[in-house]
């Protein structure tokens, strides 16, 4: 409309401004131009895909840093380039547990791995998980799995 309404010479004809105007508005109108990969991002959020994505990225950041036993969550937030308030919300959101509940749980799952592989030295896969203590390693994970991990080995 705006396009047509700039040829309407001075002294306006009302008469032919609404002429103009009718005729845009019955004209078919092209679709507006639509960013499809914005769509395939905003379809993957509410699929999910991003988040299984991005904590597939913070477990691989907190495996990549097993070697240190003090690993936080503020390391994790700088390394994932998250705001630490967001990071929180974020795992709080979808896990239901602190940031530092889930370094925690990625370290507990990894030692459950490695014992499944039949590593049976207990004190290296706790340290290979990232644990500085076994004691804390053995609490923490019969608190998570229920059972203590030398039962893995048994079985």
């Amino acid at each position: 409309i705006m396009e047509s309404l700039h040829f309407v010479s001075k002294p306006v004809n009302i008469n032919a401004l609404l002429q103009i105007t009718k005729v845009e508005l019955e004209t078919p109108q092209s679709q507006p131009y639509q960013n499809t990969n914005l769509s395939q991002r905003n379809s993957q959020l509410l699929k999910g895909n991003l988040d299984k994505e991005f904590f597939e990225k913070l477990e691989h950041i907190i495996l990549g840093n097993l070697s240190n036993s003090a690993f936080s969550a503020e390391d994790l937030g700088k390394l994932a380039g998250a705001n630490i308030e967001v990071l929180s919300y974020k795992i709080k959101g979808q896990k239901g547990v602190s940031v530092q509940e889930f370094i925690l749980h990625t370290r507990l799952n990894y030692a459950r791995l490695l014992l499944s592989k039949g590593k049976s030295d207990l004190s290296e896969v706790a340290r290979q998980a990232g644990f500085a203590n076994k004691d804390v390693f053995f609490s923490a994970y019969k608190k998570y799995f229920g059972f203590m991990p030398g039962t893995i080995i048994e079985k």
